[in-house]
């Protein structure tokens, strides 16, 4: 269907987030598709693909043509930071947590989270 969308219109942008959680067959069918969409389009230059990814060997051979932009775990590390922060805080006001020991789980969290969200939503929320 995205195939023939693209066929139809000048331009094209395609947003694809988180394509390493998808299964080995699915990603290489989402690979195949994207590939099929630009070979399809008369310049290329008419689709851009906008796509997020962890490293990943399949994902890497295949758009080793690609432009990239590298977003290391550590550029978030702060925003995980502050939002364990808040919620230590609200937490604290529960359970009477002392500030070092706050100031120790928000450490933990961070390093234990790898700058993933998912991990650190999962952590803070169980």
């Amino acid at each position: 269907m995205l195939q023939k969308i693209a066929l139809h219109h000048e331009q094209l942008f395609i947003g694809i987030d988180g394509l390493d959680e998808c299964q080995e067959p699915e990603r290489r069918q989402t690979l195949l598709m994207i590939h099929n969409i630009l070979k399809a389009s008369k310049t290329k230059r008419n689709i851009r693909v906008f796509l997020t990814s962890r490293k990943e060997q399949d994902i890497g051979i295949s758009l080793r043509s690609a432009s990239r932009l590298d977003i290391r775990p550590y550029h978030l590390d702060k925003d995980i930071k502050d939002y364990v922060r808040v919620r230590a805080l609200d937490l604290s006001k529960k359970f009477s947590i002392a500030l070092e020991r706050q100031r120790t789980i928000i450490a933990d969290i961070a390093r234990r989270s790898q700058g993933l969200w998912a991990i650190t939503l999962h952590i803070v929320n169980s």
